[in-house]
């Protein structure tokens, strides 16, 4: 009796173990920078965006997202802020964290506001989870991609995702514009 009780109670920990509701995954920061790149002209203003999803999961956690289009895994709550897309051909990848470790997704964002630390508290960001377990290579192709290949809007927070999981973490803004002009 004794050896069937540790035989269910290793099967309930394995099972809690590969569990993949949200996996333990979370938004660990979240950077928009002004660069010397960085412009502005009258229909939008650029900047650069740095955000780090941490796995603090016991297992390594594994997701669909396009090579160079990593973007379309993100949301943001706001109509005006949106990645700015420069992707010529693009292919879905599986991307792996480990456990307790990080992984960096750097791009462009575009604002039709200007964006400082003020306006960055109006803005969140969400992870959409496309879980490997759930989505094939086809069927994670179809949730984010028209029948005519053109992404599908993904930038509020009503849209049905599968798996939306929201930063809970200030964004940072770092204007490099205005801290070279003080020096």
């Amino acid at each position: 009796m004794r050896k069937y009780a540790i035989i269910i109670l290793l099967f309930l920990l394995c099972e809690s173990a590969m569990s993949h509701d949200n996996k333990k995954i979370r938004i660990n920061s979240i950077k928009i920078t002004t660069d010397s790149t960085s412009f502005t002209d009258s229909r939008f203003n650029k900047y650069i965006i740095e955000i780090v999803l941490k796995n603090e999961s016991l297992v390594p956690v594994s997701f669909w997202s396009m090579k160079c289009g990593w973007f379309l895994n993100f949301v943001f709550n706001r109509k005006d802020v949106y990645f700015n897309c420069n992707c010529i051909s693009d292919i879905p990848q599986i991307v792996t964290i480990y456990k307790n470790k990080n992984v960096l997704f750097k791009g462009e964002v575009l604002s039709k506001n200007k964006i400082d630390q003020e306006f960055t508290k109006k803005i969140f960001v969400g992870f959409v989870f496309y879980d490997t377990l759930q989505f094939t290579r086809a069927n994670y192709h179809s949730a984010i991609f028209k029948k005519d290949g053109k992404a599908k809007k993904t930038h509020t927070k009503k849209l049905n995702y599968p798996d939306t999981i929201w930063c809970k973490c200030p964004i940072e803004f770092v204007d490099i514009k205005k801290r070279s002009n003080t020096r």
